[in-house]
């Protein structure tokens, strides 16, 4: 009877000294070792409500001001250490644990909000939005429950009181740009998505166009907006009879948003588009190319020829055999008359990324005739303009016109005018672009002008597929010249 008493008795003193040590740390201030104490006195006393209280508490004040720190200067990195070190020491204590949750939430909200640009920067599309649903999700499943919880922290830790109003203004503001604006990204990207499956991309410019004029506070639609221009220049590509434009679309493209990138790999994937190990094999041939190396080039696209694309890349040989040929007989006729005429056949021809090694070839022979070819863009242009004036002053093309069963002389006359000054004007604006490129922002107006019509007449004629007969509607097509490019 006498050891229990001694054992009660000792139990007695050593808890006496022990809660006097946690009495003082936590009256100093040393709120580490006070966590610590109070953990090993709940390991003797398990189930103690209110040493539960004294770790929760004492734990949160040793760890929470360090936190709040490390958020306060951006270091969210060494915010998430700081919670991951705090939570090893609760692994037995659910309600400090969601303390400790409620704490990391509020630091991603943060850390979103910050690696955004602030409150008040607009959200961007295929960015922010997932993070942005997610943080509010969580927020809005419990609010009461998690603005308690917050309080509670507030209530052991002044600095977390001093700050966390400022994190739920935060809050509030991205909820209340995250109500307008992630409906309508949803929207967006289902139309993406529908419109890419459907191999219609066109479809998507004029709806993007809109929703970036009646959303301007919506970010990222400009990369969106750029990524589909590509897309649908590798498409029309992928469907010419121009592999070599293809090719080095390919080579150059870099795609920021994920559903064109997928797109782009599916199309790669089910051989629409050549796969990554043929780009290389063709940009090799292509620096080659560059560097005027044309053997080399010739080479090794004779040896991509008999593989996947080869029907494509055997094309690409004959295009760039042809224009070494043609350039090899452009320097036996310097001195032969027409030379002028074929050097300036021969640069038009060109394509201007590809055939760089010949446009820098014959770069002096188009300065030592620079006066002469610039008269000859004055004169297509001048020409040009009379023939817009005619057409104008005659009566440019009418519905009757386009809808008559037979070709009458009235619409043979403005058709002539207007494809004569079209072709007249493409060719000045091709000999403006060789020597002297500031002439062309001067013909720009009577270029567009007179491409717009014939490009609307174009369009009207094939809104009568279904009414002419088709002969009739190619022979009045024709009529109109050939599409600039």
């Amino acid at each position: 009877m006498t050891a229990i008493l001694v054992a009660v008795a000792m139990t007695g003193h050593f808890w006496n000294d022990s809660e006097r040590d946690l009495k003082d740390a936590e009256a100093h201030g040393e709120y580490a070792r006070a966590a610590a104490l109070a953990r090993g006195l709940l390991q003797k006393h398990p189930g103690d409500v209110k040493l539960t209280a004294r770790v929760t508490g004492t734990t949160l004040r040793a760890n929470v001001p360090a936190w709040v720190m490390k958020v306060r200067s951006r270091d969210f990195d060494g915010a998430e250490s700081v919670l991951t070190r705090t939570a090893e020491l609760s692994t037995d204590d659910a309600d400090l644990r969601a303390l400790i949750d409620e704490l990391a939430w509020l630091g991603s909200l943060e850390r979103l909000v910050i690696g955004r640009g602030g409150p008040e920067a607009p959200i961007r599309i295929y960015a922010d939005e997932d993070s942005i649903a997610r943080l509010i999700g969580h927020w809005n499943e419990g609010t009461d429950e998690h603005l308690r919880a917050l309080v509670r922290i507030a209530s052991y830790v002044p600095q977390f009181a001093d700050w966390y109003g400022e994190a739920l203004t935060h809050l509030r503001k991205l909820q209340s740009g995250a109500a307008v604006y992630l409906p309508v990204i949803e929207r967006i990207k289902a139309d993406i998505a529908s419109e890419l499956a459907r191999d219609n991309p066109d479809a998507l410019q004029p709806a993007l166009q809109a929703a970036a004029e009646k959303y301007p506070a919506l970010s990222g639609l400009d990369s969106v907006r750029a990524d589909l221009a590509r897309y649908i220049e590798i498409r029309r590509e992928a469907r010419s009879q121009e592999p070599g434009r293809l090719f080095a679309l390919l080579g150059a493209a870099r795609f920021q948003t994920p559903p064109f990138v997928i797109n782009l790999r599916a199309l790669i994937d089910g051989g629409q588009l050549p796969p990554a190990d043929l780009l290389r094999q063709y940009d090799a041939a292509t620096q080659a190319w560059r560097d005027g190396n044309s053997s080399e080039s010739f080479a090794t696209l004779q040896k991509m020829v008999t593989g996947p694309w080869g029907e494509d890349a055997a094309q690409e040989l004959q295009r760039r055999q042809a224009v070494a040929t043609r350039f090899a007989a452009l320097q036996q006729s310097r001195s032969m008359a027409g030379f002028i005429d074929q050097l300036l056949a021969f640069r038009t021809s060109l394509d201007p990324d590809a055939d760089v090694y010949f446009i820098r070839a014959t770069t002096a022979d188009l300065s030592a005739h620079k006066d002469i070819i610039i008269a000859r863009a004055q004169d297509s242009m001048k020409r040009a303009r009379t023939l817009w004036e005619d057409y104008q002053s005659s009566g440019t093309i009418n519905a009757s016109q386009r809808i008559e069963t037979a070709i009458s002389d009235q619409y043979r006359m403005r058709a002539r005018l207007l494809a004569e000054a079209s072709k007249s004007v493409q060719q000045g604006f091709l000999i403006y672009s060789q020597v002297d490129p500031s002439a062309l922002a001067q013909s720009s107006a009577i270029h567009e002008e007179i491409e717009s019509e014939a490009g609307q007449q174009r369009s009207k004629l094939h809104e009568l597929t279904n009414v002419l007969e088709p002969q009739l509607l190619k022979t009045k097509l024709a009529l109109l010249g050939e599409p600039a490019e």
